[in-house]
């Protein structure tokens, strides 16, 4: 998080590691400079990759990533120029599904004077290339050209555990775009109408730690609870609960057990237990801001966005420059117990408004689904056995061997959001082939599952 270091202290970076199990916090010696948006990943072994602020990348050295200059083109961005987007969750970092060296951004910025967008962006990143520092392979490639809610921007893993769903609204309206990430790339999944029409510009969006529960927050319309199903990327049982405050802007948060969930509200934070028979009703003021000011007055640490962290506790920054951040220390616990600490988490230099944007990087996938019969086993056959599917790309009639000593007994055919698809098959020639009619697919990218006796295997097709 924080400033750029050409300004003098107690302006520079903030690094917050959790290594160790409880937040270590350092100063840092960077050029990039944060408004209310960041977005960072780390390797497997948690060394920095890259960091972006929504206008340029920069790499694990500090400097800015090749081809990476120039994100989400606007007059906005230009006013703001490398100092940051001030929209939060307006990029995030997507691993791309079945790569170890590339990744997603999904970003956009403001494209009119209303302050809403018309783009959302998506960009790729190769670490592989520039020496292991990574360059940007593809940049501000359009996803979506609507009237759109600026930021808010949230992802979830998909079922199998591999793939993506991201999310974000349209503007004016209650409609949420569903958007799938798969080895193939980014593709429209659905678009939903559910919840509150959403008009204003600062607000957070997150899924809880399982992926089974989004929440949306805006001061102006309030806030949204519903259900997500990761296998089919469907919400449903919204619930809509008025928070009737002053506030014009705020976050939001689930705690780790995913049952309890946080709005910080400028000078509320307030916690709804999921788990009671009437949410709404939950409703518990567990903070009132106390009137500090870090270091002293304009910079009020009152209640911004909100991040849970690796040691299990919520970081809640302010929606000022300040030397201090406050945390929600036990957000499991239900009432007071929560123990919401005003500005305990003191800061080396200053943070304006920013706490990085992450999903869950480590949600598995939903065991014993038909999403995870796709882990792991995408073109993979755990038998010595040759099951040679052809034509591929197919375009009415499938055809594979099968062996005589261990024929198929069932065959599935399912999408790539894990939907069974019908469709017709048999033996032909003495039962050396199986023959599949897919003229009742559409085109697009299939799995077919294949079961023995003895094991199970998954084939992918493609369907012209």
């Amino acid at each position: 998080m924080g400033y750029a270091n050409p300004n003098p202290p107690p302006f520079g970076g903030i690094n917050i590691d959790f290594h160790s199990g409880s937040a270590i916090i350092t100063s840092a010696i960077r050029q990039i400079n944060y408004g209310a948006v960041s977005a960072t990943i780390c390797d497997t072994s948690g060394q920095m990759l890259f960091s972006t602020n929504a206008v340029y990348v920069a790499n694990s050295l500090g400097d800015t990533m090749l081809n990476s200059s120039g994100l989400s083109p606007s007059y906005y961005t230009n006013q703001v120029g490398w100092g940051g987007l001030f929209l939060p969750q307006s990029v995030i970092t997507i691993p791309k599904p079945g790569s170890s060296t590339n990744y997603y951004l999904i970003h956009g910025t403001v494209d009119d004077s209303v302050a809403f967008a018309h783009y959302i962006y998506y960009s790729e990143i190769d670490m592989s290339l520039d020496s292991g520092l990574g360059a940007m392979i593809s940049k501000n490639n359009i996803l979506l050209n609507d009237t759109l809610v600026p930021g808010r921007i949230t992802a979830v893993k998909h079922g199998n555990g591999r793939d993506w769903w991201f999310i974000f609204h349209q503007a004016k309206t209650n409609l949420y775009y569903v958007y799938l990430i798969d080895s193939n790339g980014i593709q429209f999944h659905d678009s939903m109408s559910i919840g509150e029409v959403r008009t204003h510009p600062n607000g957070q969006s997150c899924f809880s730690p399982d992926g089974s529960t989004f929440a949306m927050y805006d001061p102006l319309n309030d806030l949204d609870i519903m259900d997500f199903d990761r296998c089919t990327g469907q919400f449903n049982n919204i619930i809509h609960v008025a928070i009737n405050d002053s506030a014009a802007g705020g976050g939001v948060a689930f705690s780790g057990n995913s049952r309890v969930l946080y709005v910080s509200s400028i000078k509320y934070v307030y916690q709804f237990d999921l788990t009671s028979s009437d949410i709404p009703n939950s409703k518990l003021t567990v903070a009132v801001w106390d009137t500090f000011y870090s270091p002293s007055p304009p910079s009020a640490t009152t209640f911004y966005l909100s991040q849970l962290a690796p040691d299990n506790k919520i970081y809640i920054s302010c929606n000022n420059g300040t030397l201090d951040i406050h945390s929600i220390d036990y957000p499991d616990s239900l009432g007071m117990a929560c123990h919401v600490c005003q500005h305990c988490i003191h800061l080396p230099a200053y943070n304006a408004f920013t706490i990085p944007n992450h999903p869950n990087y480590f949600l598995g996938a939903e065991t014993g689904s038909i999403c995870d019969t796709l882990v792991g086993i995408e073109l993979i056959s755990t038998s010595t056995e040759s099951f040679n599917l052809f034509p591929n790309p197919v375009r009415n009639i499938l055809y594979f061997t099968q062996s005589i000593k261990n024929p198929i007994k069932s065959l599935r055919v399912f999408n790539t959001i894990g939907q069974e698809q019908a469709v017709i098959y048999s033996s032909i020639k003495n039962d050396e082939y199986i023959e599949v009619n897919t003229s009742s697919l559409s085109s697009g990218i299939y799995f077919l599952e294949m079961l023995t006796d003895r094991q199970k295997m998954v084939k992918r097709f493609v369907k012209e």
